[in-house]
């Protein structure tokens, strides 16, 4: 079963690989999205009555929609999601964010914008069976 999850993120927690923050400004920040990842991610286990951990092996499509319609690298979201991404842990989504369980994370820009004033980071985690 393919889970979906969006996780609207205000200007206030948003910072990119390049942004040039102290390391306590950024340690907060992360800290936020990983609460918010957690917040989001028990609300769909308990919305869906799923089991925990959900996933064993998957695949996870990570895809950034921005508020402009200027150039954008999705990849440098990768400490968002990341957080994020922890936040699914800490609510059960797989036993653990390594690379046996999270075999790959994928970056893509999303075709629609967002609101001004934040971004929006669509989740799709997809299992991958044992063949």
């Amino acid at each position: 079963m393919t889970v979906t999850l969006t996780f609207p993120i205000p200007r206030a927690f948003w910072f990119t690989a390049n942004s040039r923050l102290h390391w306590t400004a950024r340690a907060r920040k992360t800290r936020q999205l990983r609460e918010l990842g957690g917040l989001v991610g028990n609300s769909e286990i308990n919305r869906l009555r799923l089991a925990r951990p959900v996933f064993d092996r998957c695949r996870v499509t990570v895809e950034v929609s921005y508020p402009t319609v200027t150039r954008a690298d999705p990849a440098n979201t990768a400490p968002v999601s990341k957080a994020l991404i922890d936040g699914l842990t800490d609510a059960g989504y797989w036993p653990d964010d390594d690379s046996r369980h999270l075999v790959e994370v994928a970056y893509r820009r999303s075709p629609t914008r967002c609101p001004k004033g934040q971004h929006l980071i669509t989740m799709t985690i997809t299992p991958i069976y044992k063949e």
